[in-house]
């Protein structure tokens, strides 16, 4: 059974980064992600599903010159359990599973006011996703599994502040969004 989903995420978090005006740096990024609902397409009909709040978090690097950073984001995860799945518009009891996105992403930022204590910035990436449905499912049909890689992308806007020489504190909102995920469920 071919099943298709999408998702558009928000996480709002709070990066640790060094605050050298050129030169590589470490970040670490944690936070709550929001999900927009999904909708497959099954042969029983369509499946949507809300999400509730979860988890996002990374640890990334990259080089700063004088505006621009360049960073890749290697460990990233944005990770929603289900709330509820609807078919067909009729909401199905017991409904479970998880919606994990495995994220490695490649980012450009530009610093708007970079020698300023206080920074504000924004910044596009693009990269590839792990789009995994696990332990999903609802009363009378098994949990399954699935997962795709597609392409991510998304789009930061944020504010830096400067704790040290050698330490930021950066507040980020970030739209993410992958492609469509093809899915075919094991055991359904």
């Amino acid at each position: 059974m071919n099943w298709r989903t999408v998702g558009t995420f928000l996480a709002l978090g709070v990066v640790f980064a060094p605050a050298a005006h050129a030169g590589w740096y470490v970040a670490f990024f944690a936070g709550l992600n929001d999900v927009d609902d999904t909708t497959i397409a099954t042969d029983l009909g369509t499946l949507d599903t809300s999400y509730d709040s979860g988890v996002a978090w990374s640890i990334g690097g990259g080089y700063e010159f004088k505006r621009f950073r360049l960073e890749g984001e290697i460990l990233s995860e944005r990770e929603n359990d289900v709330d509820v799945h609807r078919l067909d518009g009729v909401e199905l009891q017991g409904s479970v599973g998880t919606l994990v996105n495995d994220v490695g992403i490649a980012n450009i930022l530009y610093d708007f006011r970079r020698e300023a204590r206080v920074s504000p910035y924004v910044g596009v990436g693009v990269g590839l996703a792990e789009v995994t449905l696990s332990d999903y499912g609802f009363d009378g049909l098994p949990e399954t599994f699935a997962e795709d890689n597609v392409l991510a992308y998304q789009a930061i806007v944020g504010l830096g502040i400067e704790l040290s020489p050698h330490w930021a504190l950066q507040f980020d909102a970030r739209f993410f969004e992958t492609e469509d995920a093809e899915l075919d469920f094991a055991g359904a």
